[in-house]
């Protein structure tokens, strides 16, 4: 891919980052909406967005890189995107661990006046996104098998998607090297994993009940294919507890602890 094809639609002093266009022409059956521009909503960690028709990824680059990258799907229901603390926040606490993190702004199958679906439009989006990632991996600091897929909510259905339906186009594949679903929502019955399937860290609370059951559902599957995985389940918590520095549950404030202990057991931090 030439340089033409990273698309800079912004930059912003904080890490250095850059938000690219992951379709240079346009995304699959954007039509006339192509040149909507998307709608911001709330502030601090309440922000989202919506009303999104360029999909965008936004670049959090660490001071000193460990080699890992990982592309982040917010969630919110597939209405907007909780992009600050399922998204910025990621990159505030694993930056510093020498984390590449890539903010997903994917197409939203039940915003207003949608003609999207998650299994075709966000799915594209999220595989689209990690070629993009892996095509530009020595520039963002990047190492050849620790690109991750992360998703919340919402956000862990396309993650979850893009971690079982993988392709390769251009001579470049979709395929995560790992996956991380954070309370996955939406219809995960429809997810069957493969023997080449991802390994997998999975959290939920329990309280939480349908991501709950569907988290012991794609567990099941992952194992039943074969495939390394590794399991929290809190007994309380709820839903949507992202990174949110002012929280007071325990799952909000340890649920990254276990998520980095993976991660260096790996050999996926500095």
């Amino acid at each position: 891919m030439t340089r033409a094809l990273l698309v800079l639609i912004m930059a912003s002093i904080a890490w250095g980052q850059e938000v690219v266009s992951i379709w240079t022409s346009g995304a699959p059956g954007v039509g006339d909406r192509k040149n909507e521009k998307e709608v911001s909503i709330g502030a601090g960690d309440f922000e989202r967005v919506t009303n999104i028709h360029d999909p965008t990824l936004t670049v959090y680059l660490p001071v000193k890189a460990s080699g890992t990258g990982i592309v982040v799907c917010p969630g919110g229901g597939h209405r907007h995107l909780a992009v600050e603390h399922e998204g910025k926040n990621v990159a505030r606490l694993l930056n510093p661990l020498g984390v590449a993190i890539f903010v997903l702004k994917y197409r939203l199958a039940k915003a207003e006046r949608s003609t999207y679906t998650v299994d075709r439009d966000a799915l594209a989006d999220v595989k689209q996104a990690m070629r993009v990632v892996r095509e530009h991996a020595r520039p963002w600091g990047l190492v050849e098998g620790k690109l991750g897929l992360m998703g919340f909510s919402a956000g862990g259905e396309v993650a979850a998607l893009g971690s079982s339906r993988f392709d390769v186009e251009r001579g470049v594949s979709s395929r995560p090297d790992f996956q991380v679903l954070l309370y996955p929502g939406g219809n995960l019955n429809a997810i069957v994993y493969g023997k080449d399937a991802p390994p997998a860290f999975l959290l939920v609370a329990d309280d939480d009940k349908t991501p709950a059951v569907a988290v012991t559902g794609l567990y099941q599957s992952l194992k039943q294919a074969g495939v390394s995985a590794e399991v929290h389940i809190f007994e309380s918590g709820g839903h949507g507890f992202g990174i949110k520095p002012a929280t007071k549950s325990l799952v909000g404030r340890t649920w990254v602890d276990r998520l980095t202990d993976w991660m260096r057991v790996r050999g996926l931090l500095l």
